[in-house]
Formats: C-alpha cells, sequence, structure tokens
C-alpha cells in the first residue's frame, strides 16, 4: 500500500503541519465543491491555511482549511477546494466578452479580486495566472449585475466550453498557479467492462434533449444563416450527411467581429454548443487506487475521456474526484443529488 504525504502550509508558504498517511480521504467535485475533514492530535493549522497531499513527487489535493474545532488533544479539521476562492459575489460586466475569450474573461476577474486588488489584505500570496487556450464568442447569460462567480461563470464555462480553472500549489516557488483553459492533458481511454474497474453508475443523456444540430443566424443580416451538424460518428460538420436521427436542434446567433467573419463565428459557436451537449451523462467509475492500468491518482479535473461499456464509446470529462480506500472517478456534467440539483449545480 502506497504511503502519501499530508502538508499544511500557511499563506505565506511556511510549513505548519506534516505527517503521512496510508489511504488519503477526500472529494473533489468541480460541479459542486464541500467539504473534507481530517483529525490531528497535534497541529499548529490556521483558518486559510493551506493542506497539500501529495504521492511521491504528484500532488493528489490541494485546498484551504475553513473551519477548526475540538480540544488541544485532537484538532477537527475541515477544508475545501480552491473552488471557494471563486464561490463569491462579483460585479460583473457582460459587455466584456464581446472582446474577451473566455478564459481572459475568467482571468480579468479573478485577478481584480485576489491579485490586483486595491484592498491589498485581500490579494492572495503568490497568487499567478496561466491561460492555456482561447475560446472565443462564448456566450454566458447574467440575471444581474452583480452574480455569484462560480454559480455564473464557472460551472457554465465547464459545462458549455469545457473550460477549467485549476489551482496548483507550488510551495517551492512560493507560488498559488491558477491555470484557465482546456484541459491539456491526452484524452485517456477506459474501458469500463474489465475486471480492475467497478461501475458504480452508468447514466447517460438524463435530463436533457441532447442537440444534434445548431442553425447561427447573422445578428447584422437576419436573413443569412448555417446550420452545423453532429453525424452518426460524433463529427461535427455544415455538411447534411450521416445526419443523426430525430432530429433535436438549437437556434441562436453570431456576428462578424473586427477579422473574425459571420462563418468564422458561427463555426465557433456551433461547435462549443455542440461539444457541450456531447457531455450529458454521469459516469461513475470505481478502482484500486494504485492501479496500473488506469492509474486513476493522476488523472485531473477536466481531462477528456473515452469510456467504452457493452461496445459503445461514450465521450466526456473528469468532473470529480472521491477517494478513501478506493478511488472513485466521476465524469460528466449531469449530478443525481437533489441538493446539488437544487443549487444549479449539476
Amino acid at each position: 500500500m502506497k504511503a502519501y504525504n499530508l502538508e499544511v502550509w500557511s499563506r505565506d508558504f511556511k510549513v505548519v503541519d506534516h505527517g503521512e498517511i496510508i489511504n488519503p480521504k477526500y472529494s473533489i467535485d468541480y460541479l459542486s465543491y464541500g467539504k473534507n475533514n481530517m483529525e490531528r492530535s497535534v497541529t499548529h493549522a490556521s483558518y486559510g491555511d493551506y493542506v497539500r497531499i501529495t504521492g511521491g513527487t504528484d500532488e493528489v489535493y490541494s485546498g484551504i482549511i475553513n473551519s477548526i474545532g475540538g480540544d488541544n488533544n485532537k484538532k477537527k479539521i475541515s477544508y475545501v477546494d480552491w473552488m471557494q476562492l471563486l464561490d463569491v459575489d462579483m460585479l460583473i460586466d457582460a459587455s466584456l466578452l464581446q472582446t474577451r475569450t473566455l478564459e481572459n474573461f475568467i482571468a480579468y476577474y479573478i485577478s481584480e479580486t485576489y491579485i490586483i486588488n486595491k484592498d491589498s489584505s485581500q490579494n492572495v500570496p503568490g497568487m499567478v495566472i496561466e491561460i492555456l487556450s482561447a475560446t472565443e464568442n462564448a456566450v454566458l447569460t447574467f440575471k444581474d449585475n452583480i452574480c455569484n462567480f462560480y454559480d455564473a461563470v464557472i460551472i457554465p464555462a465547464i459545462k458549455k466550453y469545457g473550460i477549467v480553472v485549476i489551482f496548483e500549489l507550488n510551495v517551492d516557488k512560493k507560488e498559488l498557479r491558477v491555470k484557465i483553459g482546456k484541459s491539456i492533458l491526452g484524452k485517456k481511454t477506459i474501458e469500463a467492462d474489465l475486471p480492475n474497474c467497478n461501475i458504480k453508475n452508468f447514466v447517460i443523456k438524463k435530463t436533457k434533449k441532447t442537440v444534434n444540430k445548431i442553425i447561427v443566424y447573422n445578428e447584422d443580416s437576419l436573413s443569412e444563416y448555417v446550420e452545423y451538424y453532429r453525424n452518426t460518428e460524433g463529427v461535427i460538420t455544415s455538411e447534411d450527411v450521416n445526419r443523426i436521427i430525430p432530429v433535436e436542434f438549437q437556434v441562436t446567433t453570431a456576428r462578424a467581429s473586427g477579422e473574425t467573419t459571420f462563418e468564422q463565428a458561427a463555426e465557433s459557436k456551433a461547435r462549443n454548443l455542440l461539444e457541450y451537449a456531447e457531455y450529458e451523462n454521469l459516469i461513475e467509475l470505481e478502482f484500486e487506487l494504485d492501479d496500473k492500468l488506469v492509474n486513476p491518482m493522476k488523472m485531473k479535473i477536466g481531462q477528456e475521456a473515452i469510456i467504452i461499456h457493452d461496445n459503445v464509446q461514450y465521450s466526456t470529462y473528469l468532473t470529480a474526484v472521491k477517494t478513501d480506500k478506493k478511488v472513485t472517478l466521476i465524469f460528466g456534467n449531469i449530478r443525481e443529488e437533489l441538493t446539488k440539483i437544487l443549487k444549479g449545480r449539476g
């Protein structure tokens, strides 16, 4: 059984607690983050400190302490994922999306909130931003100018465009790196019917119609439009061949901007919408922590995957990880728990 290291670091990157654990127990759910708990007999950890769990040189979890209780003999420590930093209300200018990529839009508000904020006490020491991709012509809907950034921006960004915000704690560089974009890791192929995999849940296209046709009108001339399809081979194309029946369609608009033509803007929007529809699934697969075939502990949130089950391939991406004595990888946009649905998270 592989041993893992537990570390607690202060915000100014001084180690305040460390130890060895055999079974790392934590839960990460990008669509609805929650608390993790641990008990420590002796610790100098404080509210707001950073928790990191590593296996060898690989970080498998990092997050923030959000409460400490108990007595001097045994402290009960709760810690949450970095998403807590984004679960805040912000004043949002939706028009910025017209001139920025979605990744730059997200980066702008994180920077304004935690890197160059006028209230220096609010800034997070060592936070830097790295942008991994460029998604143009993104469309997000805001009910009000002031909204919860996690609910209104972060969740729609992954559901509609596959854009994730990943935090990496580098204590050697005294850095909290925020990576924004589509996963740069390659697609992982997992054969769910092999003996090393236990299928805990497999829900496909449960809650919504899966769109396979997009009609895009030109905002500057509504008589002009283009159509895109996802065909039976999973290819997104403007050619009316190998169509999926019955047709489930969606209508939207796009417009030329700068050097981007209407045709280019329309294709970008159509592809984003059709790719979004592809991930309407909930797939939960359980593995041993040290499974050599899948290496589940090395998979990252946002990583794309092809899951093969009953000789059918399903496109999806990793959105949650739960570990105890085993590790459960959770893929897709759907969540079944009522509380998460009521919150609009999953």
